[in-house]
């Protein structure tokens, strides 16, 4: 049986069509893990997705996406940013396991759960496909488990969770898109 798995790079993204991608590892406060910065330059047509009713563009010409691999945590972050660097949302994929020791392009085996970090609010996704995920066999009961778990720590401390998100994204936000000029 074997997860889904995602990869840092996302280089199979077939709507991006000129892009730029900086990656670096990182061992800071207790904190293990890989950060990149992809700035897509240019895609084929804009991302949209619908948020309670909300159209969200998350990925357009000259938009920035921030993602953080952490080693030993069950989530993995995507920070979204328009094209004058506001943040749009924080993405949290529930994950099995980070492997951010690979050097070429770090990945996470998926757990189909997420949960989307709005200005003003929190949203769960995919539910459903987490369902059905177990209910063929594509995971196992644990990491069923394992999903809402995770799901459970960060609803329950969610303002905390988010602080935490604002303080790592903008760290490393900052400090990937210096290194990207500096190319």
């Amino acid at each position: 049986m074997e997860v889904e798995k995602h990869y840092m790079s996302r280089k199979s993204w077939k709507r991006v069509i000129d892009r730029k991608y900086v990656v670096d590892s990182f061992n800071e406060n207790g904190l293990i893990g890989k950060a990149s910065l992809i700035h897509i330059k240019k895609v084929t047509s804009p991302s949209i997705k619908n948020m309670n009713g909300n159209n969200v563009v998350i990925a357009n010409d000259n938009f920035f996406w921030l993602q953080i691999g952490l080693e030993n945590k069950n989530y993995w972050i995507t920070a979204m940013y328009d094209d004058n660097k506001r943040l749009i949302q924080y993405y949290i994929d529930i994950t099995k396991r980070n492997h951010v020791s690979n050097e070429d392009d770090p990945y996470f085996e998926d757990l189909f759960l997420d949960v989307v970090f709005l200005e003003d609010e929190v949203i769960v996704l995919d539910e459903d496909e987490l369902e059905i995920a177990l209910l063929e066999k594509k995971i196992t009961k644990d990491d069923y488990e394992l999903a809402y778990n995770m799901l459970g720590k960060i609803q329950e401390n969610t303002d905390e969770f988010k602080v935490f998100l604002d303080r790592i994204c903008n760290r490393f936000f900052d400090y990937l898109i210096k290194n990207m000029v500096e190319e």
